[in-house]
């Protein structure tokens, strides 16, 4: 059994493997730690290769750079493992798993600067329901499709404050009244003959009492 990491927080890893000319695979992986005693054995969390990870190479690696970790030198065949920060750990695993099943290439860049946008609470979220939901494929159907548009994720799940107009419905204003005064000889407005009106009608007395 892998002895636990004696650490306050979840310990990570990244598994690097040079497979062949420009064919490097990237797992993280969660390894056992005092702060997670339930977990006993290390556990995949998600991994990347091929062309899928060509595409998001360069943001991946600069990534990794920030953390002291550099893959320049890995040759093939050889292999590696590397600590991984928790925030760098939950961002690339998510990444590696909402990627892992796409082919479309410009899909594939949206959703990936989504995740590079996203705060540590919202990766942590989004790959808790994508690794314990019962149905996880409809989980990430519904992050790819937050990920292709400007707004965070989770303001999809909150509720609109205001109600859109309907697009059938006339939403120009209509041209404003003319202020200019009436020709002279011309009949008063009905609303300037009320006091008149009201002047000429007899009030009604009561008489009960």
């Amino acid at each position: 059994m892998t002895q636990a990491i004696a650490s306050g927080r979840p310990a990570y890893e990244l598994r690097s493997r040079q497979r062949g000319p420009s064919d490097l695979e990237l797992e993280v992986w969660q390894v056992p730690s005092t702060a997670t005693p339930e977990l006993k054995e290390p556990r995949r969390i998600a991994g990347l290769g091929g062309h899928k990870l060509l595409l998001v190479e360069g943001a991946v690696l600069r990534r990794l750079k920030a953390e002291q970790v550099s893959l320049a030198k890995l040759k093939k065949g050889e292999a590696r493992r590397d600590a991984l920060s928790e925030d760098l750990a939950l961002a690339m695993g998510l990444l590696f798993k909402l990627l892992a099943p796409m082919r479309n290439v410009a899909a594939i860049e949206n959703c990936a600067r989504g995740i590079d946008a996203m705060a540590r609470e919202e990766a942590a979220y989004w790959l808790g329901m994508a690794m314990h939901r019962k149905n996880p494929r409809r989980v990430l159907a519904a992050l790819r499709c937050c990920s292709s548009g400007a707004a965070s994720p989770l303001l999809w799940l909150l509720p609109s404050p205001t109600v859109p107009p309907c697009p059938s419905r006339r939403t120009t204003a209509k041209p404003a009244r003319s202020l200019s005064p009436a020709p002279a000889g011309a009949p008063a407005p009905p609303a300037a003959r009320w006091p008149a009106i009201r002047a000429a009608t007899p009030r009604l007395v009561s008489t009960s009492g």
